[in-house]
């Protein structure tokens, strides 16, 4: 869904918006092969990665728990897109060992499903990894606006709302009410207070 806009003062050419993510939590984080690994306990961090034709990777890194199967993060981090149709979030599970991290699970999503209004608060599960698991995401783009802007990018995002979704979509829930969401910089108690949503992949 969209988050609220980012008002300028004239147009701003090559930037459409902000990806702003929250890292909640992981849970049931498991290897593959926990007969080869059942002295092992993860130390998990997340990689938060926006992938872009124009600028490479940009990427935020959270702290690392150690020792919990399902950590608790409750962070956040705020990207430039610049093509919405391109670009694309790419968030990455990780394990901390003594020299090396490795890699546990990675979630992908366009950033056209989040535009499309398909990705609000989801679990999502890990894949393409060492482990099993799912990890709490909260993912809103803040559109870049100005004044006299034709197309308004939150009426445009307002009528791809209104459309009937793909009923084979695996997407989570639509949520409605866009006005409960607030930008947060830093963590705050509001923040750290946010709890999580059921858990619809069971």
């Amino acid at each position: 869904g969209l988050g609220v806009p980012v008002t300028v003062s004239e147009r701003v050419n090559n930037v459409v918006g902000f990806a702003q993510i929250k890292v909640l939590q992981a849970k049931n984080l498991r290897w593959n092969d926990e007969e080869k690994n059942k002295d092992k306990v993860p130390h998990p961090f997340v990689s938060t990665v926006v992938s872009s034709p124009h600028l490479g990777e940009l990427k935020g890194i959270t702290r690392t728990v150690r020792g919990e199967s399902s950590p608790i993060f409750r962070e956040y981090f705020e990207f430039v897109v610049r093509d919405i149709n391109a670009d694309k979030i790419e968030v990455r599970v990780e394990h901390q060992d003594t020299l090396f991290a490795d890699r546990l699970g990675t979630v992908k999503v366009p950033i056209t499903r989040v535009y499309r209004g398909e990705v609000l608060q989801e679990w999502f599960r890990l894949r393409d990894g060492s482990a099993k698991g799912k990890i709490l995401l909260e993912i809103r783009l803040a559109m870049v606006e100005w004044k006299d802007q034709d197309p308004n990018p939150t009426l445009k995002y307002k009528e791809l709302a209104r459309k009937p979704r793909d009923p084979g979509s695996a997407s989570g829930s639509r949520y409605d009410d866009e006005d409960e969401w607030a930008l947060i910089h830093e963590e705050s108690e509001d923040f750290a207070a946010a709890s999580p949503t059921k858990d619809k992949s069971q």
